[in-house]
């Protein structure tokens, strides 16, 4: 079968193994290897010895930690450098007309996120210069990448709120702290018309839980 618009078709599955062959279709430089078998394990240690044993000569794990990069690199003959990607994780909300999360819970969501813990726990391991992403669009280094203000003063948010009309910062741009800030998130999810007891979750005024769907 082809499945490829690349140097590369897939000529085998199973649960295990990928096979790839070269897609003689391809109308570019042809590749170095005439085959490629791409080995799924089961678990990140499983790849670890693999690496170790030689079995496999490129790995990609679904996650780095300080004890597997230190594992691989301690390998004879092995050589590592650490480069930041542009890959960035991010929460996208809905904010069309049909949906049913308000703007001041929007907010209120947005103000929740510890986006520090979550780069530190990811990334400052390795790369203690990197800091906390300041646009959805742009990752640092790209044109139109937005730099906020020098000040890290978390943003006002009023008290008394409307479900439609709560805005934070200027022009669009909005300047959200890298830590949370739980009074104001509580005081836009109590103007929305929630509440919540002690440590709960937060609940309408008819008692049902604020629940978050997932997009597809």
């Amino acid at each position: 079968m082809t499945f490829s618009g690349g140097p590369f078709e897939i000529s085998s599955v199973s649960a295990q193994t990928i096979g790839l062959k070269a897609n003689p279709k391809w109308w570019g430089t042809a590749p170095n290897v005439r085959r490629i078998t791409v080995h799924i394990a089961s678990s990140p240690q499983q790849l670890m010895q693999w690496i170790q044993s030689g079995f496999v000569q490129v790995a990609l794990p679904s996650s780095i930690t300080s004890g597997s990069l230190s594992q691989v690199t301690s390998l004879p003959g092995m050589q590592s450098s650490v480069d930041p990607s542009s890959t960035f994780l991010q929460l996208e909300m809905a904010s069309d007309p049909t949906t049913l999360i308000t703007a001041d819970v929007r907010q209120a969501i947005a103000l929740s996120v510890d986006r520090q813990a979550l780069l530190s726990q990811r990334v400052n391991w390795a790369v203690p210069t990197e800091q906390v992403a300041t646009s959805h669009i742009e990752v640092p280094g790209q044109p139109g990448y937005h730099t906020p203000p020098a000040s890290d003063t978390p943003p006002t948010v009023p008290t008394s709120t409307t479900t439609s009309t709560t805005t934070i910062g200027q022009g669009g741009s909005v300047d959200f702290p890298a830590t949370p800030v739980p009074e104001q998130a509580a005081a836009l999810m109590e103007g929305a018309g929630f509440f919540r007891s002690g440590s709960g979750p937060w609940q309408s005024v008819v008692g049902i839980p604020l629940t978050l769907p997932t997009g597809r």
